[in-house]
């Protein structure tokens, strides 16, 4: 058995959680180091952690798309702003070749599956129209 520093204080009885011994007075200035108060530091500090992470995850995020305001329109309508000069882009979200087949004079095509990834060729500050 290996021996033990003379401040090492023994296991509590089992069945017993808080045992109160007796310890030896100390010389001044002279501090005792508790076995196990490390492991309860510990779990307070992972403790702070998961409560941290949880914060963070709950913390507000992107509410999905951007509010754009949306309307339909007629082709009419469409063919009034062309007429009257009005900045319009027009996008066919078709695929190539139905696009090469017949198309609105001035359009884009912008395939439908390529548009999220094309973004960057859509204008912003004039009004769009998607057919």
């Amino acid at each position: 058995m290996r021996d033990r520093h003379p401040l090492t204080l023994p296991s509590p009885p089992e069945g017993e959680r808080d045992c109160k011994i007796p310890l030896p007075p100390l010389p001044s200035g002279e501090r005792v180091r508790v076995r196990g108060s490390g492991s309860v530091r510990g779990a307070r500090i992972v403790a702070m952690l998961f409560v941290a992470t949880a914060l963070l995850w709950t913390s507000a995020a992107p509410g999905g798309d951007p509010e754009v305001p949306e309307k339909y329109i007629k082709v009419d309508q469409v063919k009034a702003m062309q007429d009257s000069k009005k900045r319009v882009t027009i996008i066919d979200v078709r695929e190539k070749d139905q696009y090469d087949e017949l198309h609105i004079k001035g359009a884009r095509n912008v395939p439908l599956r390529e548009l999220p990834t094309r973004l960057t060729e859509v204008p912003k500050r004039e009004p769009v129209v998607l057919y």
